[in-house]
C-alpha cells in the first residue's frame, strides 16, 4: 500500500509566484498609466491669454474720449476701466497695476477688480498735472491730469512717456524765504584794503510761479559780513533789491534740479560811518540747487551760487567791487 503525503512545499511556491505575477503586472500598469497620461496632459494646449486693444476709462457712466472738465474739484474721483479687444468685447483682466507719476497732484485711495471692469478711487490733492499710467491685460494706457484751483481735467492720451504731453498748465503765487552764507571777496580796483570773511544774507521774495517749472520773484536782502582792514576786524553790511528768475527741471518730480539767475541792486558799506567806503549800484547773480516738495503747497530749496558787484554810477570811477559765493536754504510756499 502506497501512501501519498501531501507536497506543501510545492503548494506554496505557485501562491508565490501569482502573487509575484500579479504585483508585475500592477506594477507595470501603473508605469504605463504614468507614461501615457503624462504625454496626453503635456499634449494639452494651455488656453491662451487674451489681450486687450485698448482700454476704455468712464467716469459716471460715460467713456472718456476727449477732456473731461469738471468744474469744482471734488473730494474724490472715481474711474471705471474696462479691457476690450479690437471688436469692442471685453477681455478677461489680468496684471492690474496703476501708479500716478505724482502722487502730490492726484493720490490713489483704492481700487476693486471686478469681473470684467476695474472701478479706481482717485483723490485730488493740490494744483499741478500728472499723468496716470494703468497696466492690464496685456495693454497700457497714459490718463493725462490737470487740476486747478476749481477744475480738475482729464484725458486717456497717447503719451509714451510721463510728461510727453499734459493737461493746460497752471499759474501761482509763491511768497519765501532764505538764508545764504556767504564769502566776500573786496577788489574794487585791485585795492586789498579789506580781506573778505564769512557773513550771512537773509532775503524775503514774492512772485509767480508756473507749472512748466519757471519762476520769477522779486525780494529785498540784508545782511551783514566781515573783513579784515590792515589787521583790525570791520563790519561790512549789505542791502539789496533784486529780481531773479528760476526754472526747475522735471518740476512734476519731488526732488528737483533747478538754475537761477538774476540781479538788482545793490549799497555795502565797509568799515564805520565815519571812516569806511561804501558802494552802491548793480550786482548780478547765478546758481544751482534742488527744490523738494514737503507739502503739496510748501517747496524747500536749496542753492549754491555767485554774486558779482559792480559799481557803475559813480562820479569818480568805476568797475568790479567784490565776488560773493553763497550756501541758501530756505521754504516757499504756494497760495
Amino acid at each position: 500500500m502506497i501512501v501519498r503525503t501531501p507536497n506543501h512545499s510545492s503548494d506554496r511556491c505557485r501562491v508565490f509566484s501569482r502573487r509575484a505575477t500579479a504585483a508585475r503586472v500592477m506594477g507595470l500598469t501603473l508605469l504605463l498609466g504614468f507614461l501615457f497620461g503624462g504625454r496626453v496632459a503635456a499634449q494639452e494646449p494651455a488656453a491662451p491669454q487674451v489681450r486687450a486693444a485698448n482700454l476704455v476709462i468712464s467716469y459716471n457712466g460715460q467713456p472718456i474720449t476727449d477732456w473731461l472738465t469738471i468744474q469744482g474739484v471734488p473730494d474724490s474721483l472715481t474711474l471705471t476701466i474696462v479691457p476690450q479687444d479690437s471688436l469692442g468685447n471685453v477681455v478677461p483682466i489680468t496684471g492690474f497695476e496703476i501708479e500716478v507719476w505724482d502722487p502730490n497732484v492726484l493720490g490713489v485711495l483704492g481700487s476693486e477688480v471686478q469681473a470684467s471692469q476695474v472701478v479706481v478711487r482717485l483723490q485730488p490733492r493740490r494744483r499741478g498735472q500728472t499723468t496716470i499710467q494703468i497696466r492690464m491685460s496685456g495693454t497700457r494706457q497714459w490718463v493725462l491730469v490737470g487740476l486747478r484751483e476749481t477744475v480738475l481735467a482729464i484725458s486717456p492720451g497717447q503719451a509714451q512717456q510721463p510728461g510727453a504731453e499734459y493737461a493746460p498748465g497752471w499759474r501761482a503765487w509763491t511768497a519765501g524765504a532764505r538764508l545764504n552764507l556767504m564769502t566776500y571777496k573786496f577788489d574794487f580796483l585791485g585795492d586789498t584794503t579789506f580781506a573778505g570773511k564769512l557773513g550771512f544774507l537773509a532775503e524775503a521774495y514774492g512772485g509767480l510761479e508756473w507749472s512748466s517749472g519757471f519762476a520769477l520773484v522779486g525780494g529785498i536782502g540784508l545782511g551783514g559780513m566781515k573783513a579784515d582792514s590792515v589787521g583790525t576786524s570791520v563790519a561790512v553790511s549789505l542791502v539789496e533789491l533784486s529780481i531773479r528768475a528760476q526754472y526747475a527741471f522735471m518740476p512734476h518730480n519731488k526732488v528737483r534740479p533747478v538754475v537761477e539767475f538774476g540781479g538788482g541792486m545793490y549799497r555795502a558799506r565797509s568799515g564805520t560811518v565815519n571812516q569806511g567806503i561804501w558802494n552802491a549800484s548793480f550786482f548780478f547773480m547765478g546758481g544751482a540747487g534742488v527744490d523738494v516738495t514737503f507739502a503739496p503747497k510748501v517747496v524747500g530749496e536749496f542753492r549754491v551760487g555767485n554774486r558779482q558787484q559792480f559799481e557803475w554810477t559813480s562820479k569818480h570811477v568805476n568797475g568790479h567791487v567784490a565776488s560773493l559765493i553763497y550756501f541758501g536754504a530756505g521754504v516757499r510756499g504756494r497760495f
